[in-house]
């Protein structure tokens, strides 16, 4: 269940509110994903009626286990085995190897920058030898 909040603040301008409400609901970043998995969304009520009126209303859904849940009761899975863990790793590669590319980026940037003052120091080098040479 996820709840959207500020409704009464909000109540001069309802219109900007539904697009807030529908930018959360539409969008992956947000709760996007969790809405094609089938979340319910409600607005979070003010008066102690209506919140007793969506406790009731999340007392009267089916439960549903996680599949965390299941993983380690039904398939008897250790947390290594996961889902849950296997996404956490691959978030981490993900990040380490995106660290790596920039601190790989940044290394042949430092080399590059290098080798062309290399380059500028010979080439200066060249351009004294035969100055001198001509004398």
């Amino acid at each position: 269940m996820l709840g959207t909040t500020f409704w009464s603040t909000l109540a001069h301008d309802l219109e900007t509110a539904e697009r807030r409400e529908s930018e959360l609901i539409d969008t992956s970043e947000f709760w996007g994903d969790m809405m094609d998995k089938g979340a319910d969304i409600c607005r979070l009520p003010t008066t102690q009626y209506a919140a007793k009126a969506l406790l009731q209303r999340m007392a009267r859904k089916e439960a549903k286990a996680l599949r965390y849940q299941e993983e380690l009761v039904v398939h008897q899975l250790g947390f290594e085995n996961t889902s849950a863990n296997n996404r956490m790793v691959e978030q981490e590669v993900k990040k380490a190897e995106e660290k790596l590319k920039l601190e790989t980026d940044a290394r042949k940037a430092e080399i590059r920058s290098s080798e062309q003052q290399r380059q500028e120091k010979m080439k200066a080098k060249g351009r004294e030898i035969e100055k001198n040479m001509k004398k």
